[in-house]
């Protein structure tokens, strides 16, 4: 396979640097503060296991957890989620989510995060819910402010139809300039 094209003569910036932090979340309700750097602008969240990279079940780019062995797949139970930053909650409704054999609230949550990632309409697309829910979901939120709020407490609250069993972290990462 060959392409052609022409290289760009000039220097790009990076938009956006990461920062990622965890704390535990086994039981089903959790509020977790974080402190995160003062120009974030967006901010992602998932849990996944402590077990990622080492157990082949979950590798490190597999946001998942297991309960029951294996069986169970407690990240797909999420029932709600709020971010509270920069005297700012999204959602502005704690909203309640389900995903279970007859109930599949989690593709409005899909939208959301591809929304507010500025991803909806790009020429390049998202990856399918299917993909979504197989690499396990990551929720997104747009913190877009002016320049001198330097607000950088985080307040996280999350529930989830059950325990997510022992060895599971909830992540945030924060997309800063």
């Amino acid at each position: 396979h060959t392409v052609q094209t022409s290289i760009p003569m000039d220097v790009k910036k990076m938009i956006y640097e990461q920062n990622v932090q965890s704390k535990p979340f086994s039981t089903p309700s959790n509020t977790l503060n974080f402190t995160v750097p003062s120009s974030t602008k967006a901010i992602s969240v998932w849990v996944q296991s402590d077990d990622a990279g080492t157990n082949p079940l979950i590798p490190p780019s597999m946001f998942k957890c297991f309960a029951n062995g294996g069986i169970d797949k407690p990240h797909l139970s999420l029932e709600s989620i709020q971010l509270t930053f920069a005297n700012t909650t999204k959602p502005s409704v704690r909203w309640s989510s389900a995903y279970t054999g007859d109930t599949n609230q989690l593709q409005q949550r899909y939208r959301d995060t591809y929304a507010d990632a500025g991803m909806l309409s790009s020429s390049g697309g998202v990856e399918r819910f299917e993909d979504y829910l197989t690499r396990g979901p990551v929720y997104h939120f747009d913190f877009s402010r002016t320049a001198d709020d330097n607000s950088t407490e985080l307040q996280v609250s999350a529930a989830f139809a059950g325990a997510l069993g022992a060895g599971v972290s909830l992540y945030v990462c924060s997309w800063y300039t």
